[in-house]
């Protein structure tokens, strides 16, 4: 097998050793210098050196930065948690033991009695919400440190990924190029040269090509409306063994044939008219590649804007025409007849969905609105939800101590985890349906949604249903416990037991074991498919984390366990994850380092819930307002901690060396393992012609 054997992605019946060969190719493993077979469907070595387990992370880089990022990521949390356990969680702990165990005399059979004393139990585990003033002072002053620890903990990490896990980057076009978006349609590459020299003073020379990206939408529908043409016809060839059949199936055949025919004209007709650069089909996105590397650090500089400043405009982009009156001189670049431009470092080539940018910028917001609501609204369905078993639970108090206490909180937890499963899948089809212009930006979105979603449906819905209504507060502690074992346990044990990677092992085995009992109707590609192992959904990965951590750090003050297990669901999800990478899944995506800063702006909300958390404890469980005003300038100093973290920003691409600012674009062209003509779906034949061409 080699890269020059020809692939029929339609052929019938499929060949199974391709397929087989095929998911070895896309298995994660180290370049083989002396491979010599390729996998003529991805072109990707099929004899990979495989990695150990226990490899180091950073042997990973290979795969993005995303990638050792995100396992580096955990080990840090890991520590950073445990310092914050160690801080405030332990003292908790400790004073809880000494007024449940040795005060009262605690016992698991008398419930009552404990919790005339405010102890309650469960499993052997107890808290107390009767608490001394000295014991409630101390532990809101030990809040207000671990406001302090966590935000200098995520600084740190911050500059720790920064400083010292710099990857040995090869450069790319992204190095060389701009993106412009919002730009006028009708402006032609004469003008856009014109705009760049009297803003940028970049002359016309030092500009390599300009891309304008264009609605390829419809050509993409026709594209995959030909391919299930072909896939149909072929199926029909592939079933049809007597004369008296291929008669029947003439019509249909014929059918095919005229509708395969015509859309054969329409995707004609459609690259014709990009190759007469049709004024209709562009978007309002340029691509402009420039031959200095210098060039592009400084139009960037030039345009850099405040951070909040540029979130505003991106979400909410509804003052334009106040700033294009207010605009002074050196900001004459932001607008062109009224219309505001924006200018950022173009996305890695692969990195783009190029269907996606004829969708304006509103549109996009309003899809996000959408989508949110939706999701929003699964949540609230999932509140009735544990609402109904919690009111369950409350009323039948009386009857059954062991069903009220266990079955009916762990139902709670099971209730909570499903709810966050629909989450997971509903979120990444209104992700799809929001139509971000790069696969990361796409990825941010999941995580990001998924992680404030699950975070409510987890932590903030049992809360809330205490605080709302008249439930028994032994229920709720028992609940969380339930819900933090469901984040040990379950979690892990899921990552490794993947039910959808087990139905399609199931599959593979039934299709091998009868491929010569009966005729098989999948194609190449389709089978493809089903030998390659699951994607690995970092995004997933990420919300997973996330989610667990920030219900750690709201509940450390009002149930100090969950800390000191979310630690240990951390170091079992991280090895779970890297056996799933290394041994399971197939080759994933190429991520860069910005999904990781964009989750450390995630995690910048925690010191606000630390102090939330330990205000919730005293001023809703113990009731008791003494140290209000700790807990008042435990927030003030929260909020400031987060405003502070947020702002500061470090720059998501790696720093280059001095020498490296001289990059050229020619010279390091031969380096660059694709481009922007290779990846757009409508330009990839001409480049992939013009590339033979050369080399012939």
């Amino acid at each position: 097998m080699n890269q020059n054997k020809l692939y029929n992605p339609f052929a019938l019946p499929p060949d199974f050793q391709l397929a087989q060969a095929h998911a070895k190719a896309k298995q994660v493993g180290y370049q083989n210098q002396n491979q010599q077979e390729y996998c003529p469907c991805c072109n990707m070595a099929i004899n990979k050196i495989q990695i150990g387990v226990c490899e180091d992370i950073i042997r990973l880089q290979f795969l993005g930065e995303g990638i050792p990022l995100f396992f580096q990521s955990i080990k840090l949390y890991s520590i950073l948690l445990l310092l914050i356990f160690v801080l405030v969680g332990i003292y908790n702990i400790i004073t809880t033991s000494d007024l449940c165990y040795k005060e009262y005399h605690f016992n698991l059979m008398d419930n009552e009695e404990n919790q005339e004393q405010g102890c309650y139990h469960f499993i052997g585990v107890a808290y107390t919400v009767n608490k001394t003033e000295l014991q409630l002072t101390i532990q809101a002053v030990l809040a207000l440190l671990g406001t302090f620890l966590v935000t200098a903990g995520l600084f740190l990490i911050k500059w720790f990924q920064q400083r010292n896990l710099h990857f040995s980057i090869n450069s790319s076009p992204s190095d060389f190029t701009i993106l412009l978006r919002n730009y006028p349609y009708t402006h032609e590459k004469q003008q856009i040269e014109q705009y760049f020299m009297k803003y940028f003073n970049v002359n016309s020379s030092s500009i390599v090509k300009i891309i304008r990206p264009l609605n390829i939408q419809d050509y993409l529908n026709d594209q995959k409306k030909k391919n299930e043409k072909l896939q149909e016809q072929q199926k029909i060839y592939a079933l049809m063994t007597r004369p008296q059949e291929v008669r029947e199936k003439n019509d249909i055949l014929n059918q095919l044939m005229l509708e395969i025919q015509v859309l054969d004209k329409q995707i004609s007709l459609f690259e014709q008219q990009v190759t007469l650069n049709n004024l209709y089909q562009r978007t309002d996105y340029v691509l402009v590649t420039l031959q200095e590397e210098s060039l592009v650090d400084q139009i960037l500089d030039i345009c850099n804007q405040n951070h909040w400043y540029e979130i505003m405009m991106d979400y909410v982009g509804c003052c334009d025409k106040l700033l294009y009156y207010l605009n002074n001189d050196k900001q004459q670049w932001k607008f062109i007849n009224g219309q505001r431009i924006y200018i950022r470092r173009a996305p890695e080539p692969l990195d783009i969905i190029w269907q996606n940018f004829n969708t304006s910028h509103s549109q996009k917001r309003c899809k996000r609105m959408l989508a949110l609501s939706l999701n929003f609204l699964v949540v609230l369905v999932g509140a009735f939800i544990v609402y109904g078993i919690s009111y369950t639970q409350n009323q039948a108090q009386s009857s059954n101590t062991f069903y009220v206490k266990y079955v009916l909180s762990g139902l709670c937890a099971l209730a909570i985890l499903i709810i966050n499963q629909i989450l997971e899948m509903l979120i990444k089809i209104t992700s799809k349906y929001e139509k971000h212009t790069t696969y990361t930006n796409e990825t941010r979105s999941v995580m990001v949604t998924q992680t404030i979603m699950q975070f409510i449906n987890t932590a903030l819905v049992p809360f809330g249903l205490f605080i709302f209504t008249d439930f028994d507060q032994n229920n709720l502690a028992v609940s969380l416990f339930f819900i933090f074992l469901g984040n040990l346990i379950i979690l892990p044990i899921l990552e490794i037991l993947d039910p959808l990677y087990i139905i399609k092992l199931i599959k593979q085995n039934q299709i091998l074991k009868e491929q010569d009992k009966r005729q098989i109707i999948l194609t190449q590609q389709q089978t493809h498919e089903l030998f390659e192992g699951p994607d690995y959904r970092i995004a997933d990965k990420y919300s997973t984390i996330y989610k667990s951590i920030l219900m750690s750090m709201f509940y450390l003050c009002i149930f100090p366990y969950g800390m000191m297990m979310q630690i240990l669901s951390l170091f079992l999800y991280y090895w779970a994850c890297k056996y799933t990478l290394l041994r399971r899944c197939s080759y994933p995506p190429t991520i860069n380092r910005n999904l990781n800063d964009s989750t450390l702006q995630l995690l910048g909300i925690s010191p606000i819930l630390i102090s939330a958390g330990s205000a919730c404890y005293q001023f809703v469980l113990i009731k008791t307002y003494s140290n209000l005003i700790i807990h008042i300038i435990n927030m003030i100093i929260s909020c400031l901690c987060v405003g502070t973290y947020l702002y500061f920003k470090f720059e998501s691409k790696a720093t280059h060396t001095e020498s490296a600012l001289c990059l050229n674009y020619f010279e390091e062209k031969k380096k660059f393992s694709t481009d922007y003509e290779k990846c757009n779906p409508i330009t990839m034949k001409q480049a992939q012609f013009q590339q033979q061409y050369k080399l012939e």
